[in-house]
C-alpha cells in the first residue's frame, strides 16, 4: 500500500456505495432475520483483505461473526460492533424499492440503510483500513457482527453465552446517530399481564369480572405510579406504554380473559427488580379487590440501560476526533432506545460508545436512507478513533 495514500483516497478505491448497496439488496427483515447471508457477504470481504475472522452459525439462516485485528504489540482491545437484522418495510408504500439501495441526489434509500447497515459498512470498511495500518498502533481490534439485535439482542445473548467475544476495555456501536456521541441509552422491559377474570352475559355484567376492565385498572396503577418520576442528567423518566391488548370473544359475553404487554423503558436510577416488585404487587392488589380474578405478570424481555462516564478514554477521544474534523457540538447525549449495549454490559465492564452515520429518527421509517456523504464520513471518523485509542498506553490491562 502507499504509505502516503489516507484514508479518504484508499475509500474511494474500495467501491464503499457498490458494497452497501449489496447489503441493503439483502434482505435480513427480523423475522425471521436470515441474516446469515449477509454475514457470508462481510466474511467474503474480510477474507480478500486476508483478516482472520470466524462465523459462529446458530439457528437455521442465522449467525454471528467476529474478526480479529492483532497488531503483534501489547496495548488495549477495542470491539467494533454492528448488527445485521433489519425491522420489516411496514405497510405504507415506499418511493423507492425497499431492498434496491437506489441513490438518488446524494442518498442512498432502503430497509436498513440509517439502522444500521450504513454504519456496520462504516465499521467495515474502517476496520479494513485499521488491518492497513496495524504497524501504526498496538493492542487489538475486533469486530463483532451480531443477529437479532431488533428482537432483543439475540445474537449478542449467544455471542457473550457462548464465549465468543473476549473481554475489552472499550467497545463503539454503530447505531445511526447522526455521529453525535450516545453515551447513555435506556434499559428495557417487556411484560405480558395475563387478567383473568369470571364470563357472563353482558346483560348482566354484575354477574362477571371483565377482564378487560381489571387490565385498565391494573394499567391506570402504573401510569400514577411514582416510578415515572426517576430522573437522569441524561435520559428523560421511565416509560410504561401499553403495545398490545387481546381480550374479548363475542360483543355480548363478558370477558373472563384479556393479556396486554407493556413495553417499560428505565433509566440508570432504575433498578428492574424493584420495577418487578411493582408489577407483582400491583397485580395482587387489583386482583385482591375482585373476587373470583387473578393477574400473572410474565417477564419477556430485561435489558438494562447503559451509562459510560464522560470521562473515559474512548469517550474522549472520539471528542477530539470530531473536534479535528470540525465538529464544535461534542456533548455526549443520552437515547431512549436500547442498543446490543445492554446485553453486552450485563456480562461485562467495558466502556461503551454508540455512535455512527445516519439519521436516527429515519430508523424504522418508510423511505429510510442514509445521506452517502455521512456513510464516508463514519468510515473515516471510525478509522481515526480507533486509531488514536490504540495509540494510547493509559490501559488497566494490556493485550496481545
Amino acid at each position: 500500500m502507499d504509505e502516503k495514500e489516507d484514508i479518504v483516497e484508499w475509500l474511494e478505491k474500495q467501491n464503499p456505495v457498490s458494497l452497501l448497496q449489496d447489503a441493503i439488496r439483502c434482505n435480513t427483515v427480523n423475522p425471521p432475520g436470515n441474516e446469515l447471508a449477509l454475514a457470508l457477504k462481510i466474511q467474503k470481504i474480510l477474507n480478500d483483505y486476508g483478516i482472520p475472522n470466524e462465523l459462529y452459525p446458530a439457528s437455521p439462516g442465522r449467525a454471528n461473526l467476529i474478526a480479529r485485528i492483532n497488531s503483534g504489540k501489547h496495548g488495549k482491545r477495542l470491539v467494533f460492533s454492528g448488527h445485521l437484522d433489519t425491522v420489516a418495510i411496514g405497510e405504507s408504500e415506499w418511493d423507492y424499492p425497499p431492498f434496491a439501495g437506489e441513490c438518488v441526489e446524494g442518498r442512498m434509500y432502503g430497509r436498513g440503510t440509517s439502522d444500521m447497515k450504513g454504519g456496520l459498512y462504516s465499521m467495515l470498511l474502517a476496520f479494513s483500513y485499521l488491518h492497513e495500518r496495524r504497524e501504526e498502533w498496538q493492542g487489538e481490534c475486533l469486530l463483532a457482527v451480531t443477529f437479532g439485535e431488533e428482537t432483543g439482542g439475540e445474537g449478542a445473548k449467544r455471542m457473550m453465552c457462548d464465549q465468543q467475544l473476549p473481554t475489552y476495555d472499550s467497545m463503539i456501536i454503530a447505531e445511526p446517530t447522526a455521529h453525535k456521541l450516545v453515551i447513555a441509552h435506556k434499559g428495557v422491559l417487556w411484560v405480558k399481564i395475563k387478567c383473568y377474570g369470571k364470563n357472563a352475559h353482558a346483560s348482566m355484567p354484575q354477574q362477571g369480572m371483565n377482564a378487560i376492565c381489571m387490565a385498565h385498572d391494573y394499567f391506570g396503577c402504573l401510569q400514577q405510579s411514582k416510578m415515572q418520576e426517576t430522573c437522569h442528567p441524561l435520559l428523560s423518566q421511565t416509560t410504561f406504554t401499553v403495545t398490545k391488548i387481546q381480550g374479548g370473544e363475542k360483543i355480548n359475553v363478558v370477558p373472563d380473559y384479556c393479556e396486554m404487554t407493556v413495553d417499560i423503558r428505565t433509566n440508570p436510577s432504575v433498578n428492574h427488580s424493584t420495577i418487578l416488585v411493582l408489577l407483582q404487587e400491583t397485580a395482587t392488589r387489583i386482583a385482591g379487590s375482585h373476587p373470583c380474578s387473578r393477574i400473572e405478570v410474565e417477564t419477556l424481555l430485561d435489558l438494562p440501560a447503559v451509562m459510560t462516564s464522560v470521562e473515559s478514554s474512548i469517550v474522549r477521544t472520539a471528542q477530539n476526533v470530531l473536534l479535528e474534523n470540525g465538529y464544535s457540538d461534542i456533548t455526549p447525549i443520552g437515547a431512549n432506545y436500547f442498543t446490543d449495549g445492554s446485553v453486552f454490559s450485563q456480562y461485562q465492564s467495558g466502556d461503551i460508545l454508540i455512535m455512527g452515520p445516519g439519521i436516527p429518527e429515519l430508523a424504522h421509517q418508510t423511505n429510510e436512507y442514509i445521506e452517502i456523504a455521512d456513510y464516508k464520513k463514519g468510515v473515516k471518523f471510525f478509522y481515526q478513533i480507533a486509531a488514536a485509542y490504540l495509540s494510547e498506553t493509559d490501559n488497566e490491562r494490556s493485550y496481545v
